[in-house]
């Protein structure tokens, strides 16, 4: 598997249909190149950074506000509670391959 050149690691499901969506989009909004992709088995998306794993919706947030992009969306998003992203989150996570599919080969950069 070739990895994207990047200092922050984002681990995924490369066979989930959303999960590849959202590396393909990191991608396209990744201007400096500080992300890398590597393949990751459970139900929650991490995001290392500075030696700091983040999980579920705080990976989320955090890879939104790395990619310098959408303020508005960081700032809305920090200040809803954690417990009701991480509840969607899960929600999402557990039912991913029924809602949008599974691939047939892992997708990561």
């Amino acid at each position: 598997m070739t990895k994207v050149k990047g200092n922050n690691i984002i681990k995924l499901d490369g066979f989930c249909n959303l999960c590849s969506y959202w590396a393909k989009f990191i991608i396209k909004h990744d201007s400096k190149k500080i992300f890398t992709f590597e393949k990751n088995e459970t139900n929650s998306i991490i995001y290392s950074k500075n030696n700091v794993n983040y999980y579920k919706s705080k990976a989320i947030i955090e890879i939104i506000s790395d990619l310098n992009k959408f303020p508005i969306v960081v700032t809305i998003l920090k200040l809803t509670p954690t417990f009701f992203l991480d509840l969607f989150y899960s929600t999402i996570s557990k039912r991913r391959y029924f809602l949008f599919g599974k691939r047939n080969t892992c997708y990561l950069p």
